[in-house]
């Protein structure tokens, strides 16, 4: 609930824990897209987690940006 609110709950994860783990998969992998979800579609988007979204979607094009091929 720190990052963004959702109507899921599949366990907390930090967003530097997320940003980690795709670096470390990116180390070894080739990353070819992702999916960014988890808002609930019941609730408002709020502030804080359409901030979130958005920092995760620039890190990600910068993430896949610096990934081998």
């Amino acid at each position: 609930k720190e990052f963004i609110t959702t109507d899921w709950d599949n366990g907390p994860m930090t967003l530097d824990g997320l940003k980690a783990l795709v670096r470390e998969i990116a180390r070894t992998h080739t990353i070819l897209g992702a999916d960014i979800c988890g808002m609930s579609a019941k609730a408002k988007a709020d502030a804080t987690s359409v901030k979130t979204v958005a920092e995760v979607y620039r890190f990600l094009i910068e993430t896949l940006k610096e990934t081998p091929e």
